[in-house]
């Protein structure tokens, strides 16, 4: 252990090797005991290989040290056995994926209750339990944190209207629909914190957020397709964004108790989900059945 604790000790040639055990532990004793020097400096006097400031307890103890070896090899011994006990010291390193998954559950938890403008970096380093810097060198910044928070929001987003599959593709936008406005009522701060802050904008991140929000959006396509067969990929892929930003803007608009009374009582969010989508849905159909219409007259010219 002592050996450990002092390894070669590597001052040039007019140095020996190694400080004698006995040595090493003259020297552990005076660096464990500098906190005695009340900040005082200890001073080497090069010259004649001794120390202008220590203990008195330790005093007796270094002539042999002092006589055997160079003021060098002192310092080398010195300064890596402070080292070593300010290595002691530190807290246990995290392994990244275990960190990774206790900060998104202190996340999860926080969100539950309370919004994310409540949340800083230092409030969260100290639920999970490091340093701050430890989550900057970990995610880079807060704001790449949250995206990964985001991540998380997506794949519960996508969970919650995988299982809303239906024959009718009517029926399956309108549960798709509601599945929507259900996991914002259940996850307000989760749900909110999506459109908080901006998206990645680059690297893997950008890439699995847009993976996500593409598989959300081909439901929807899916479903415009298979009820209206003629509509074009491009023109499909149109309709799915402006039907969900429809979707969404009542959602918001639930969410924040903004779509006003009627007789006294709060608007049914599901209820007007169902009309925006047979108007929008009834609108594609006659569209359909023209374009149908229209064919058959040049196909009879």
């Amino acid at each position: 252990m002592q050996r450990q604790l002092l390894p070669e000790m590597g001052c040039g040639s007019r140095c020996t090797p190694r400080m004698p055990a006995c040595h090493t532990l003259v020297v552990l004793a005076f660096v464990l005991s500098l906190d005695m020097l009340d900040g005082n400096t200890v001073r080497f006097n090069d010259r004649y290989g001794v120390l202008q400031e220590m203990p008195a307890g330790v005093a007796t103890l270094c002539p042999p040290v002092l006589s055997e070896h160079t003021p060098r090899q002192i310092r080398y011994a010195v300064t890596h056995l402070k080292h070593q006990r300010n290595s002691m010291a530190r807290p246990r390193q995290h392994a990244p994926e275990a960190l990774h998954a206790r900060v998104m559950e202190t996340c999860d938890e926080w969100l539950k209750e309370q919004p994310v403008h409540a949340l800083s970096l230092r409030n969260l380093a100290r639920e999970v339990g490091c340093a701050p810097s430890t989550l900057l060198k970990l995610y880079g910044s807060f704001g790449n944190l949250l995206q990964h928070v985001n991540l998380a929001t997506l794949d519960r987003l996508r969970d919650a209207i995988a299982g809303q599959e239906t024959p009718s593709p009517s029926e399956r936008l309108k549960a798709l629909a509601r599945a929507y406005w259900g996991f914002a009522q259940r996850d307000p701060y989760r749900w909110q914190l999506l459109f908080d802050f901006p998206l990645a904008q680059e690297g893997e991140l950008d890439q699995r957020q847009n993976a996500m929000i593409e598989g959300l959006f081909e439901r929807v396509e899916g479903a415009l397709v298979e009820y209206a067969p003629r509509v074009e990929s491009v023109e499909a892929k149109r309709m799915a964004r402006t039907l969900w930003g429809s979707v969404h803007g009542l959602v918001q608009l639930g969410m924040n108790e903004r779509l006003g009374l009627w007789q006294g009582q709060p608007l049914e969010v599901t209820e007007l989900l169902d009309q925006l989508l047979d108007t929008m849905l009834a609108g594609l159909k006659v569209r359909s059945e023209a374009a149908c219409a229209g064919d058959a007259a040049e196909a009879g010219k």
